[in-house]
């Protein structure tokens, strides 16, 4: 067997370093997966980020656009109002009408900051007046192309190209309309000159960022205003055509595209609207850069920190790895060891199963001892309670039955003198008085075999459908007499239509005289003894009869409810001078029980009170029970 064991080394040893190499690679690939992991959801991460910082650059340069369009066309239809008021004005006054005192006519545009200038220019593009000076001076402006137009007879509202104005000497976007005359010639032309940069002010109150920004540009191209953090000034880009316009566009009036911006050098999210039903587009940008700025700076702390977590991964990894192998070491250690030890355990473990089994036999033989131990306890003191019990039976019986046998043979002793005198009345007396004393004898003697019959379940019911309270009825008329003589008043209420159950009509008559009787006994001449009976249920659910007896006597301890039923017991207010076995209302109880009932007495102020209820249940359905 030794050598067996010796042989079984090598293997033993190949194993735990094979379980430790499992252990090492499994460590490896765990922190491969990590990394890998990590790397997925960095990815992820920074994708879902850029993804959303792109939808919240294209909802900017949407609200941007869209705000900026509304201002705008807001702005040139109050001019264009302000034209059409104008109109029959220059018609009716000419030259006459001052433009000086525009604000009169038009106080709503007055308040608007966009304006620079009105003016009037004659049919031989010369001007006539301007709201900047009372006398102008008759510059040809016929050379302007917003001029140009009108005279060349074009018709409608014509927006220009930005342009420096010879009286503002700004940079202005001119906005101009024919006046014509009653016979149809051209009458004059009113301009409008607007300021690029107040044509909206939507830029002042909100941040276009560093690389944001708001044009409004011509449909050929030309900017006529922008506004922008990384301009030099707000009117830097005015006046310039915007390169590629229709290759950004496509020709489409409204979209968004992201696209190489060539004025800012950056690749940037572009939203386009077209400014009602004018020739002007609304133009709103932001870089990629500003974009993905916030994402970038979050991507670079994101990645520090799991480059950190990776770093101390590996480090962890390695150390563990380095651990598994100092412990497969210690581990092959302990199981030379431990072989030496075994052949020494060998005999200490013989030598314990030997001991073990001793010390079972001697626990099992120490277990049966005190089995039997407690067996002869309790049967001793069974012995004792039943011998308390027989000897309690004993007195009471002798008492019970020593009271009339002692009647009975006094009065046999009182007759005989009585026959010896031939005093018949005497000797009358004392045979009725031995009949009495005999017949009360007997009654005891009956109530013991009857309680003995039920106690053990000798005695069978006779079961059969019937009205309970008819059997109540019945039993009040047996003790009829008792009742008269004592005066007393017996009523039967009944709180069901229903008084219909299935029982054994003589174990419930005597059921019905035992309590009867004991009501009559204790209550006062003149009172009144009271049978109710109600519908009720059982415990489990089934239909049952309630009856209740109630006297007007001198009722039972309210601790003593529960005593009263168990045999040869009495309450303490009525166990002196009352008489009686005892037994009336231990025989109830069991009567009651066989029927699968319960029999109670409860507290009451006017005298006892006594509940006992039966199921209603067909013949086939009742089982019963004895405690």
């Amino acid at each position: 067997m030794a050598v067996k064991r010796r042989g079984l080394k090598p293997d033993r040893r190949g194993r735990i370093r094979r379980s430790g190499a499992k252990l090492r690679l499994a460590v490896a690939i765990s922190a491969c997966g990590v990394v890998i992991g990590t790397v997925l959801f960095f990815c992820a991460v920074v994708n879902e980020a850029r993804s959303y910082a792109e939808n919240r650059a294209w909802n900017h340069v949407s609200t941007l656009s869209a705000a900026f369009e509304e201002q705008a066309r807001a702005n040139l239809e109050m001019v264009a109002s302000a034209i059409q008021f104008l109109k029959p004005q220059f018609a009716a006054h000419g030259t006459s009408l001052s433009l000086v005192d525009w604000q009169t006519y038009l106080p709503a545009l007055a308040s608007s900051s966009s304006t620079v200038q009105i003016a009037f220019v004659g049919p031989d593009g010369k001007l006539l007046a301007s709201s900047l000076t009372p006398n102008a001076p008759p510059i040809d402006l016929s050379d302007r192309e917003h001029i140009r137009v009108q005279l060349e007879g074009r018709p409608g509202l014509y927006i220009g190209k930005p342009v420096i104005g010879r009286i503002s000497r700004q940079w202005t976007i001119q906005i101009t309309d024919r006046v014509e005359g009653p016979d149809g010639k051209l009458a004059g032309i009113i301009v409008f000159s607007l300021s690029p940069e107040s044509l909206t002010t939507l830029q002042r109150s909100i941040n276009l960022g560093k690389s944001g920004s708001l044009m409004l540009v011509g449909t050929d191209g030309v900017i006529r205003a922008s506004f922008a953090n990384w301009q030099k000034t707000d009117v830097s880009l005015v006046g310039m055509t915007y390169p590629n316009l229709q290759a950004l566009t496509g020709g489409l009036l409204a979209g968004q595209r992201r696209a190489h911006d060539p004025l800012n050098g950056s690749e940037t999210f572009f939203r386009w609207r077209k400014v009602g039903d004018y020739p002007l587009l609304v133009l709103s940008g932001i870089a990629e850069p500003e974009v993905y700025a916030a994402v970038n700076r979050a991507a670079a702390k994101l990645g520090a920190l799991c480059a950190s977590v990776l770093a101390l991964l590996l480090s962890l990894s390695w150390v563990l790895a380095r651990e598994i192998a100092r412990r497969v070491e210690r581990e092959v250690a302990l199981y030379d060891g431990s072989r030496r030890l075994a052949l020494a355990n060998d005999s200490l473990r013989r030598r314990h199963r030997q001991l073990g089994r001793t010390s079972t036999a001697l626990a099992a033989e120490r277990g049966r001892l005190q089995h039997i131990n407690v067996e002869l306890k309790t049967a001793k003191e069974q012995a004792e309670e039943a011998n308390r019990l027989k000897t309690a039976f004993l007195m009471n019986m002798s008492h019970e039955f020593r009271t009339p046998m002692h009647a009975i043979l006094n009065y046999a002793a009182f007759g005989l003198k009585a026959a010896r005198r031939s005093d018949e009345a005497r000797l009358e007396k004392c045979l009725t008085n031995i009949q009495t004393a005999g017949d009360r004898l007997l009654g005891m003697l009956n109530a013991l075999l009857d309680l003995s019959k039920l106690e053990s379940a000798w005695s069978d019911l006779d079961i059969e459908r019937g009205n309970l309270m008819d059997v109540a009825r019945k039993a009040g008329v047996e003790l009829g007499s008792l009742v008269e003589e004592k005066a007393l008043r017996l009523r039967f209420e009944a709180q069901t239509s229903d008084l219909e159950a299935v029982f054994d009509a003589r174990r419930m008559m005597q059921v019905f005289v035992n309590l009867f009787s004991n009501a009559i006994k204790f209550s006062p001449t003149g009172g009144t003894i009271t049978v109710t009976m109600s519908d009720d249920a059982m415990p489990d659910g089934r239909d049952a009869i309630h009856c209740h007896i109630e006297d007007c006597g001198i009722g039972i301890p309210e601790g003593e409810l529960d005593r009263v039923f168990d045999k040869f017991t009495q309450s303490s207010k009525t166990d002196t001078g009352a008489g009686g076995s005892g037994l009336g209302l231990t025989i109830c109880r069991e009567i009651v029980r066989l029927h699968g009932g319960r029999i109670w007495a409860a507290p009451s102020s006017n005298g006892a009170s006594i509940h006992f209820i039966i199921p209603r249940a067909e013949p086939d359905q009742v089982k019963p029970t004895c405690s």
